[in-house]
């Protein structure tokens, strides 16, 4: 398994929404984690982002799995795909297939009572309004890719980066 994390944002930051969709453009079939990593290379059995977030601060991580003798391999075209986007921005297949992704997910979290409850408690105990999902639909209509590069450009540099491999034998 290899680990490569960045300091993320909490649920309190202005950017929280972008670190959520970044981490589903990151994501899905039409994700380049997939797409690059697993289809063109064939690297990894699994690779996705994962989200730890409390109130003021995160963790943004690419978690993936792979032969011993391709961690390598595997973690410098992570790093391949955090530079482009950083660079580059998400491609428009990436950006369409994260914002679907995003959409997707907060509409099934809706239909979850215990979802719902847990939304509205944690807002209220952050001092945030009340808001079942109506601040993230406004933010997918109005977010612009070009917003959404240039937090991957700061958030991403190799110089922010904490690698972490479990080789096992």
């Amino acid at each position: 398994i290899v680990v490569q994390a960045f300091p993320g944002v909490g649920w309190t930051a202005e950017e929280f929404r972008i670190q959520n969709l970044v981490a589903s453009c990151l994501n899905g079939l039409a994700g380049p984690l997939f797409e690059e990593v697993r289809e063109r290379h064939g690297l990894a059995y699994f690779s996705s982002t994962r989200l730890v977030s409390g109130v003021s601060g995160g963790l943004m991580a690419i978690v993936s799995g792979c032969e011993r003798n391709q961690a390598g391999f595997l973690a410098d075209q992570v790093r391949r795909i955090l530079d482009r986007i950083g660079r580059d921005g998400f491609t428009e297949s990436e950006w369409e297939a994260g914002l679907a992704q995003a959409r997707s997910g907060l509409t099934l979290s809706r239909q979850r009572s215990g979802w719902r409850a847990t939304r509205l408690a944690v807002r209220g105990v952050l001092g945030l309004e009340a808001d079942l999902g109506e601040a993230d639909e406004r933010f997918f209509s109005e977010v612009e890719p070009e917003t959404v590069r240039r937090w991957c450009g700061k958030v991403f540099p190799a110089s922010r980066e904490s690698r972490l491999s479990f080789l096992g034998r």
